[in-house]
């Protein structure tokens, strides 16, 4: 167990030596007898320099000076400050069974000393309070270190419990981000790949994937961004805002290019929400389009964004596939991407299904509460 946390080591050594000198000075000043005792007060004082490297050996040693200014006469001339010292440090960095072992055996060796000498009981009395305050005072630094080491585990917890939850969000994001901009890429190119297209067509098709993968880029990029750490702590570089429903006309105008129509659809009042849940209900349309691409095998699809008082309302459907064409089944739970947002969009206390429809199609509706007051 570190001692005295929060002191830098020369500090400690400084604290040290002006304590040894400050208790010699008092033994010499105070303590009553022949140059002899004065002397052993000296090196009882001197010797707590180094109690903190060898507790036991200070405390060995001061309680052999203690025996001899004991058997004496003169212990009762001089302050118990080597005693005190020495105890406490070896009840702080020792573990309560030896500390406890160290200091009955002190106790014991002083009280026979006192015996042989034929000690008042009123003295025997004093030698036995020599050992309480080293104990006492050294209990509660062990109390305080054990206070400070649980606040410390309690805070790296506390950080890699956020770090967890910033890689999760991160992981959320990139998914969205990778899976709706290489579905996109895909039915695009496979669309170049298989069907007879005049040149100029050809090229549009092949720029609007560049457009969609640099998108997706920038986007991953942006993510990315939070993981870097700069070598001398300043802020990274700003990027683009973060998306949100603002930009659904991009993101549906990137979706016709990969062969699905869709049509946007506002009720109410269009208004700015805060900027998390304006990102969740992007994501939300964004992998409800990328799930029309990837298993609808239809062309088209309807987003409804409705703005009521005091929440948003999402709703993603798509018609049956036509005659002859079967759509690839999702998974029963949604996979991955509707069952993050699931997760993230029940955090901001709100709801959404996913599901077929009952004449054929497929929904995902989200109800996300945004409470006017909480638009800035």
């Amino acid at each position: 167990m570190t001692y005295w946390i929060g002191l830098r080591s020369r500090h400690r050594v400084a604290l040290d030596v002006a304590g040894a000198a400050l208790t010699c000075a008092i033994m010499l000043l105070i303590g009553q007898g022949n140059l002899l005792s004065q002397a052993v007060g000296a090196v009882m004082a001197l010797v707590t320099i180094v109690r903190r490297r060898r507790p036991v050996g200070v405390l060995v040693v001061v309680t052999a000076g203690t025996l001899v200014l004991l058997v004496s006469g003169a212990l009762s001339g001089y302050p118990p400050i080597p005693m005190v010292l020495a105890l406490h440090t070896m009840t702080v960095t020792r573990d309560r069974r030896q500390a406890a072992a160290l200091a009955g055996t002190v106790t014991v060796v002083l009280l026979v000393a006192g015996m042989v000498v034929r000690q008042p009981v009123s003295e025997l009395t004093r030698d036995i309070e020599l050992v309480v305050p080293g104990l006492l005072t050294g209990e509660l630094a062990r109390a305080r270190q054990a206070y400070l080491a649980g606040l410390a585990t309690l805070e790296r917890q506390r950080t890699r419990a956020l770090l967890t939850a910033e890689r999760m969000r991160i992981a959320r994001e990139l998914h969205d981000v990778v899976a709706h901009g290489l579905s996109v890429m895909t039915m695009q190119a496979g669309a170049a790949l298989h069907t007879p297209q005049h040149e100029a067509v050809l090229r549009e098709t092949l720029g609007s994937i560049e457009m969609t993968g640099r998108a997706a880029m920038t986007e991953v990029r942006r993510l990315l961004q939070v993981l870097r750490e700069e070598p001398d702590g300043t802020a990274a570089p700003e990027l683009a805002p973060m998306p949100g429903l603002a930009g659904l006309g991009s993101l549906i105008a990137r979706t016709a290019k990969a062969g699905v129509e869709v049509e946007l659809r506002t009720h109410g009042h269009p208004r700015p929400l805060p900027a998390g849940a304006d990102l969740v209900a992007y994501r939300v349309v964004q992998e409800a389009l990328t799930n029309i691409i990837k298993h609808a095998g239809t062309g088209s699809g309807t987003v409804l964004v409705g703005y009521e008082p005091d929440a948003v309302l999402l709703d993603i459907t798509n018609p049956p596939p036509p005659p002859g064409r079967t759509p690839r089944v999702p998974p029963a739970d949604g996979g991955h991407g509707l069952t993050g947002m699931r997760e993230r969009v029940a955090l901001y206390g709100g709801s959404m299904r996913a599901g077929p429809l009952p004449g054929g199609g497929y929904a995902v509706t989200a109800h996300l509460p945004v409470p006017t007051k909480a638009v800035s």
